[in-house]
């Protein structure tokens, strides 16, 4: 895919991030400019924008286009009387053929998905986007996909449909990450709503900020900090999230973040049936993957996903800044299959479950993300323990530092991975003995494709009520070097076991290949610089390893 000219990537990233100043600017000229710039870059096509009046202008393609009118910058009235700030491309000649809205992220605003409007209004649609409350010029606080922000879709939509003719009142949604959750709980309640395009978006709102008892600590905190300096958060998020660092309310707070989470509205969403097309990332550690591949076998309804290299929303928004983007043609394509008057029946046809292979970097598709073809076989680990003598089947390691077994820099190792092809590597032999523990499986006799979520299982001791295990798998060459396939945590505040528990971590999911000759390993500490420790006290983890106490590496693999 070619990327877009240098002085196209700057016209588009201030497009996309230039946020508040951007939605507040009084200068119209100036909004219309930066469009007319992305234009001419991201789509090649020159732009003829004719003022009609304060609001309303009409924009003529170079490329024979249709004539698309623009109402930018107006406000609609909420249900409860709340303005929300938006914009609409519709058809000059016909009338559209659905509505199609656009939901802000986290810190952004309505002129985020600007350039990817006006291509489907250039497809027959009505295109509305717009900021929900608290972002933008929208009034209102963010209270994360509270009842309100999901009567907003519905009602966002009443007024466009009150104000424009449409052919038909079939809808389709779509946002990235917090706009992603909105169009989902939307759908749920919204029979108009026949399509979703659910990208990089929150399915479990308290897994992703508490999963597995360990706060997610950079990226929750990242996220806090956005909002606070682009939005008006309510005052009771910053405290919710000082109690889930304190492990204080938790039950309240869950309940809280259930209201919020589309896992929990499955059973409406598979009563209304709209078709889901989702978009995840591998390497999202806000949102886990693993609650997006659970929700997408649990729905019945029409669905299709795709899971990219990629961090948090990064595939997704850098793909608003190409002018030829898989998940973004799919996107379309989608939508004229499901949405509107004059549906688009025929068209390439795909299996639905579509993988980028971490490390070959090739796009490969399978009937389900339980695909006929995926084997779960069992290997069983042995620990690298040189210096214990064969008759103990015990080893301690203590925590309060890192035994050298990481994610690498949290945000920068994710984005040189998925955007440099820069993997986080670690001599094996450098794994500090007394701060983690390693466990390696056999030498591969054949490659095997690792596909989907891995689970590693293994026994500790521990005297400590809280403590904290980080399990690394990784791919490791004769030479000793391993490669990060993924990782998972688990937490535990109210231990009050001494005996020997197993433990079982489900490795974050993914795609890998590991190659004949080489061989899996499993490193094991007691911290990584994403998640927010249980305790500053130090502990001890006392790890069995025998006959009645197996390690073991379970794989979904082909």
């Amino acid at each position: 895919m070619a990327m877009v000219k240098p002085l196209g990537i700057i016209f588009s990233i201030a497009l996309l991030f230039s946020g508040d100043l951007f939605a507040r600017s009084p200068d119209s000229e100036l909004r219309l400019n930066f469009f007319k710039q992305s234009a001419a870059q991201v789509l090649q096509d020159n732009l003829q924008i004719e003022k009609i009046d304060e609001y309303q202008y009409e924009i003529i393609s170079s490329s024979g286009a249709p004539k698309i009118d623009f109402y930018s910058h107006f406000s609609i009235e909420s249900h409860d009387g709340v303005h929300l700030s938006a914009n609409f491309f519709i058809p000059s000649e016909t009338a559209p053929k659905g509505l199609m809205v656009f939901i802000n992220t986290w810190a952004m605003e309505e002129h985020e998905y600007i350039i990817r409007a006006y291509q489907f209004a250039r497809q027959g649609y009505g295109v509305l986007s717009y900021s929900t409350r608290g972002f933008g010029n929208s009034e209102g606080v963010v209270k994360i996909g509270a009842q309100e922000d999901i009567q907003d879709v519905s009602a966002v939509a009443n007024w466009i449909f009150n104000k424009f003719s449409f052919a038909s009142e079939e809808m389709g949604v779509c946002g990235i990450s917090y706009g992603g959750i909105i169009a989902l709980l939307a759908a749920a309640f919204d029979q108009r709503v026949r399509a979703v395009l659910p990208m990089s978006a929150g399915i479990d709102l308290m897994n992703s900020i508490y999963g597995n008892q360990t706060p997610r600590l950079v990226w929750s905190s990242l996220l806090l900090l956005a909002g606070k300096f682009s939005g008006r958060l309510d005052p009771i998020i910053d405290e919710y999230y000082m109690d889930v660092l304190r492990h204080r309310r938790i039950e309240h707070i869950t309940e809280w973040a259930a209201e919020r989470s589309p896992i929990n509205y499955l059973e409406k969403l598979n009563q209304n049936a709209p078709a889901i097309y989702m978009s995840h990332n591998w390497l999202d550690y806000l949102f886990p993957i693993n609650d997006v591949l659970k929700f997408y076998e649990a729905y019945r309804g029409p669905k299709q996903i795709d899971l990219n290299l990629g961090m948090h929303a990064s595939y997704e928004i850098l793909g608003m800044l190409q002018r030829r983007h898989y998940i973004w043609e799919q996107a379309i394509g989608w939508i004229r299959k499901w949405v509107g008057s004059a549906k688009d029946e025929g068209g390439p046809t795909r299996l639905p479950v579509g993988m980028v292979v971490k490390n070959s970097r090739k796009r490969v598709w399978y009937h389900g993300t339980k695909d006929p073809g995926f084997e779960q076989m069992n290997i069983s680990l042995r620990p690298s323990t040189p210096s214990i003598p064969v008759w103990k089947k015990e080893k301690t390691i203590f925590s309060g530092r890192d035994s050298s077994a990481k994610t690498g820099i949290p945000v920068v190792s994710e984005f040189m991975e998925s955007r440099f092809k820069v993997p986080v590597r670690l001599d094996l032999n450098r794994i500090r003995k007394l701060r983690g523990t390693v466990f390696f499986s056999p030498i591969l006799g054949q490659k095997i494709e690792l596909r989907g979520i891995q689970t590693s299982s293994f026994w500790i001791k521990t005297r400590s009520e809280k403590f904290q295990v980080v399990a690394y798998l990784y791919d490791v060459a004769p030479n000793g070097v391993g490669t990060l396939i993924s990782h998972g945590v688990f937490s535990r505040h109210q231990n009050h076991s001494t005996q020997a528990q197993n433990i079982n971590i489900d490795f974050l999911a993914t795609a890998y290949d590991v190659s004949q000759g080489h061989r899996m390993a499993v490193v094991i500490d007691t911290f990584d610089a994403l998640y927010a420790v249980p305790t500053f006290s130090p502990y001890q983890l006392k790890f069995v390893f025998d006959r009645m106490h197996p390690s073991l590496l379970s794989l979904s693999a082909k």
